[in-house]
This record gives structure tokens, sequence and C-alpha cells, in this order.
């Protein structure tokens, strides 16, 4: 069958693809002022009274060329019938998609313009069509949330490890990991003992560890982390090494959820990770970004080496700064952030707010200040000589107010923002995300009433992993607190200050907003006392609730 021939069955059927696709034309011509003459396979509207382009493919040559005319006819459309982009859907049909599956995702991932890709069934009983899905290529390089961290008494024991790490990543198909190689301070054993049992006691309910020898020292340990995979090769791997009706059941219910795209990719990579066998090792903990800026900032943890496998081995330019920044702010977890802001570069601006978007899901309030800010950046890009954006977003605001007074460098705690920019003639600009307001005169227990069923232990066990909390922000309204937004210019010896207020940025007074909200808190006689008698009393020391035994 020719593709005109599949062409005029689809015509007849349209309402495979959309119920509500209503044909127009088939071989529309409409001329192009580029020179190319442009024959649109099928023409139509939908329910919305937008024009949808439908082109045709029947095989693996003929898909080739299937994007750059999906990209000539929307140009012809746009020049012929003066519509906008948003104004159209693209639509490709075709009965071979080995060839086009790649091209078209990452045309999808790339682009903003409305999109679909069906795949054409024929046979004697008819046509049919099912519908593809877009998550078949890999996206941007994004190191996995998923993280592990694995103790080793001696350089033996390392060495093994090592071995294993590969095997176990390699026989899943994962190609791209990391293996950091990070060597233990002197007189480690202790501290080490006490976070196995603090470990232990958020996992079992107990310590496990009465029988384990005091006097051992773990000189090294091996912190791995793999290139997250898209949903479709998540998907393959776990279908082929781990196939059970269990696993696709909970394949298809993370797909279904209502998650961000990152946060399926994380989910599905788990379920991978966390099949055995498992690497040997003497002694292992779940790692996360927080934990490795703990091991190496407080803990001291020496850096002895990077191993990069796969794909990251190759790129040059992957050093172990960029890798370690990743590990903790890649934009997988919604704690923290970081990227320099290229805004020249239409696909690093489109990368950096997709992961804003997910890195303040839950935010609301500072993810549309901030894209507002991206917005108007973009249009004084040509001025623009440097911009860095940095966010860090525990949405735990109790156990930050906590961790602030009772942590030596307590002020990290604190959730923040800052977009730095400078430009052509020098001045620099920094837009800082702040909390602000004044605190109500309210204790836990009605905090724990309202969000935790005035349940203390449900609000305490999200501590031992990680304490995010998806209501964090109806959480600070409720005792008081804002996420705001300020702007500091500084140009020669002139700085200025603006808060950020309707949509707009409002010069007031020199103001310092950590020192603010810091007086605020410290000068609190209800709710922040309240604070430090309940987290005293249920014994929370490093991150972890420690269980009355």
């Amino acid at each position: 069958m020719t593709e005109n021939q599949i062409r005029d069955l689809l015509v007849q059927n349209l309402s495979l693809i959309n119920p509500y696709y209503i044909f127009l034309d088939k071989e529309a011509y409409l001329p192009n002022n580029i020179g190319t003459r442009s024959f649109i396979d099928i023409l139509a509207i939908n329910n919305e009274n937008k024009y949808v382009i439908i082109e045709v493919k029947k095989s693996n040559a003929s898909s080739r060329e299937a994007i750059h005319e999906l990209y000539k006819y929307l140009e012809a459309v746009k020049q012929n019938l003066a519509v906008k982009s948003d104004e159209i859907e693209l639509v490709i049909v075709s009965t071979e998609w080995k060839e086009l599956l790649v091209p078209y995702s990452s045309f999808i991932n790339s682009t903003d313009l409305k999109s679909y890709g069906y795949q054409l069934f024929i046979n004697e009983e008819g046509i049919s069509v099912k519908k593809i899905d877009t998550n078949a290529t890999q996206e941007d390089r994004i190191l996995s949330a998923i993280q592990m961290a694995r103790y080793y008494l001696d350089e033996a024991s390392l060495q093994e490890g090592i071995r294993e790490h590969i095997n176990f990543f390699q026989n899943r198909d994962i190609n791209n990991f990391i293996l950091i190689i990070l060597k233990s301070p002197e007189n480690y054993s202790d501290l080490v003992l006490k976070s196995i049992q603090n470990f232990e006691i958020s996992m079992y309910n107990e310590i496990r560890t009465e029988n384990l020898d005091p006097n051992l020292n773990f000189e090294y340990m091996i912190y791995s982390i793999n290139q997250t995979l898209s949903l479709n090769s998540s998907t393959e791997i776990l279908l082929k090494h781990y196939s059970s009706p269990e696993i696709i059941e909970e394949i298809e219910e993370i797909k279904n959820l209502e998650e961000t795209f990152y946060t399926k990719m994380e989910m599905l990579n788990q379920m991978i990770i966390n099949q055995m066998p498992f690497p040997k090792c003497d002694y292992v903990e779940i790692g996360t970004p927080a934990k490795y800026v703990k091991f190496i900032e407080d803990e001291k943890w020496q850096l002895i080496e990077i191993k990069k496998y796969g794909a990251l081995l190759d790129n040059i330019f992957l050093t172990n700064d960029i890798i370690e920044q990743e590990i903790i702010a890649s934009g997988t977890t919604k704690e923290r952030y970081t990227s320099t802001l290229d805004l020249m570069n239409t696909a690093n601006l489109a990368r950096v707010k997709k992961e804003i978007k997910n890195v303040l899901s839950d935010n609301i309030v500072w993810r549309n200040h901030i894209l507002e800010i991206l917005e108007q950046l973009t249009y004084e890009k040509e001025h623009i000589k440097y911009a860095h954006i940095s966010i860090y977003n525990p949405m735990n605001i109790i156990y930050s107010i906590y961790l602030l007074f009772n942590q030596q460098m307590g002020l990290r705690y604190i959730p923040s923002y800052q977009i730095e920019v400078l430009l052509n003639n020098n001045e620099e600009r920094l837009y800082v995300g702040h909390l602000d307001g004044n605190l109500r005169q309210t204790t836990m227990d009605n905090i724990l009433q309202k969000f935790w069923n005035s349940e203390a232990i449900e609000y305490l066990l999200t501590l031992n992993w990680g304490g995010y909390f998806n209501r964090n922000l109806e959480l600070c309204e409720f005792i008081g607190l804002e996420y705001k937004t300020m702007l500091i210019k500084a140009y020669q010896e002139s700085t200025t200050h603006f808060k950020y207020r309707n949509y707009k940025f409002i010069e007031v007074d020199n103001f310092d907003p950590l020192e603010n909200i810091i007086n605020k808190l410290s000068n609190d006689l209800h709710l922040v006392p309240n604070i430090f008698s309940f987290f005293n009393e249920h014994k929370v020391k490093n991150g972890y609730w420690e269980f009355n035994r």
C-alpha cells in the first residue's frame, strides 16, 4: 500500500486518531516564501478551531524526513493562514517508527509545539493506531538522586567493591554511572558506628549492630550514582531482567501518577537499583545529595578518585567539580539546584526552566517569581555578561527553624535562592529569595493537629527520609511566614534595593532579608521555643529521630 493509499484510508478514519478532528483537505498546497513547495498530507481542525497538520509515512527511509517536513509545513501554514505557532497541532502517522522514534522524541523534548505521534497498523481486519510514547530518548545528562554509600574496611575490600559495583550496573544495562572513592578521616570508627545505628533505628526501629566490633575502622567508601534513564529505557530494563505481574503493575502505576517527568524517572530508576543482588561491602547506607555534602564538608572525607563509566567517561569536559556539583544540585532533587544561565542559548534556558519547575514543583511562589525573572532577563540578554542561579528549598520550615539555632552553621538551613547577574556595563544584580512575615502565636500541637492528624510520629518519621513536606507552603502561611523575592542592584558606588510585589520590583530602603528573618525568629517567645522543646523532647539529632527504647 502506497503512502497516498494510506493517506486516503486515514482520511476516512480520522476519528481513530482523535474523534474531534475535522477533515479540511488532503495534499493541501501552501506556497512557502523560502522557495519550497508544501503539500500537506492531511489538513484538519480540532474542537478548539486550531489547525492540525498530519504527515503520513510508511517506511523507515521516508520517516527520516518527517521532522524536517513538519517544520516546513509549520512555516507554510503560519505564512498562508496567518496563525500563531500555538494555534497549530503537528501529527505524524507512520507504519514504521524504528528510525523515527529517536528524532521525534528529541523533537518533542526540545520544542514547545503541540505534537503527537501515532503508529498505524493495517491488516485484514482494518486499521488501528497506537499513540507513541515520546519519552523514548535519553534526556539531558541527569545524575540520579538515588545514591548509595558503601563502606570498606581496607584496600582489598575496596577493590573488590569497585568490581562488584561495575557488575551491578552493567548487569542491569546501566552503562553510564559514577563511582566516587572516598577515604575516611582519622578516628572515624565512632562516628561511623553512630551513623549505622541511626540508620538501623530509622529502618528497623531497633539497633542491630550490638555485636559489631566497635574497633572496626572503615577506611574507604564507594559513593555510587548512575545517570537517570528515560522512562522507556527503565521500563525495558525492568521487563527484561525482572519482569513479573507485580513489576508490570508498579510500572504502570508510576507512569500514570500525576507527578513530574523527573519524579517518574527517579521512581523507575529506584526500582532498578533496588533489585538484588547488591554489590558486596562491609556496610551500606542510603546516600542523598544532602548526605554527600555532609560527608565532604562536615565529616571531612577525602576525595581519592571519581571513576566515570560509559558516555560519562567519553565526555572530556565533564570535570570532577561539575560531577560533584550535579550530584548535590542537578535539578532531580527538590531541595538544591544550581546552574549557570546562558541566556543566548535557548536549549540551556529551556533545560533550566524545566529543572526549576521540578525543583520548585511544590513551591509555586518562588517558581513563578524565578520564571518571571528569567523571562525579563531574556529580553536583556544582549546586555548580560554572566548569570547564575542557586536554590535551596528544604520544604520543612519547622525543622529549618530548629536547625537555624541548633547547628554551628545554622544559616545554611534557611530556604533561599540567588540569581546573580553581571551586565556588560558592570552593573551587578542579585535577585534574592527569602522568608518574611510575622509568626503567629501558635504551637506545635496546633501544627500537628492541622497537618499530621495530631500524631507527632507521622511528622518525625519524615525526618528519616529527608523531611520534605509537599504542603510546606501551606504550613508557612499557617504560622505566618511567606516566601518573598527582592532585588539588589549595585553600580559603581551606588546600591539600590527593591521588593517584588504584584509582578514588579518596587524600590525600598536598604534591607537585609537574612538579618530580618533571624531577628523575627530570635525575638519570638511562643512558637520558636515550642519548636525547640518538641525536638529536644523527641531526641532528634543529625536528621534522625531516635526512638525511645
